[in-house]
């Protein structure tokens, strides 16, 4: 069985360090703490964006192909629970929390001044147990559909997603990311040095002693 390590990461150009632990069951955990502020900030992502479509665990003999889109649904839905909407547990704390949906990931944020514990187990555990409902998956499909109409009234956005530039985009894309990871075994961001076996990573900054 692995065992959980931990190990301090400096940047030899700025001075600024953080905390790396790999836990035993393959979760990655980055902690920084940084003198002079007053907010702490916490992460809790996924190496799931837009772009994966098709995955399959050791188990599977064959990949299981999901519709486009799933990855940014999801991350809407997961702020829903049995009882309430996650931001109302949210206003309780005084945290200020959101996610985003990028190509390769999903990542659920939140800071605060106050209530740090109380607000990192709301994150913790909405985004571990997600709740479906037939009412509430068609509640959101509206709601996911009228995000693409606000884009699709955006200029700059039809511009930037017509074939031509979304395959440079692409190609850029490729490009970025492989050498990116050539650069992994020295580079100083973190970003790139977590192995693709991780399937949570979560990243906190807080106050220094907090």
């Amino acid at each position: 069985m692995a065992e959980t390590t931990k190990k301090t990461i400096v940047s030899p150009q700025t001075g600024d360090k953080y905390t790396h632990i790999h836990h035993k069951s393959g979760l990655e955990i980055l902690v920084c703490e940084m003198e002079g502020y007053s907010t702490t900030e916490a992460m809790f992502g996924t190496k799931y964006g837009s772009i994966n479509t098709q995955f399959k665990t050791a188990a599977d003999k064959d990949y299981c192909t999901v519709p486009e889109g799933i990855a940014h649904f999801l991350e809407h839905k997961l702020f829903e629970n049995e009882d309430c909407d996650v931001f109302d547990l949210y206003a309780k704390t005084g945290a200020n929390a959101n996610a985003f949906t990028s190509f390769d990931k999903t990542c659920y944020f939140f800071s605060c001044s106050d209530n740090f514990k109380a607000s990192l187990e709301i994150l913790l555990s909405f985004v571990q147990s997600p709740y479906f409902t037939p009412e509430s998956v068609a509640k959101e499909q509206g709601i996911i559909g009228q995000e693409i109409r606000m884009c699709d009234d955006d200029p700059g956005w039809r511009a930037s997603t017509s074939p031509a530039p979304l395959r440079a985009l692409r190609k850029l894309q490729t490009i970025c990311c492989t050498a990116a990871t050539a650069r992994s075994t020295t580079s100083t961001t973190w970003y790139w040095q977590l192995p693709e076996s991780a399937r949570w990573t979560r990243c906190w900054r807080l106050p220094t002693g907090c």
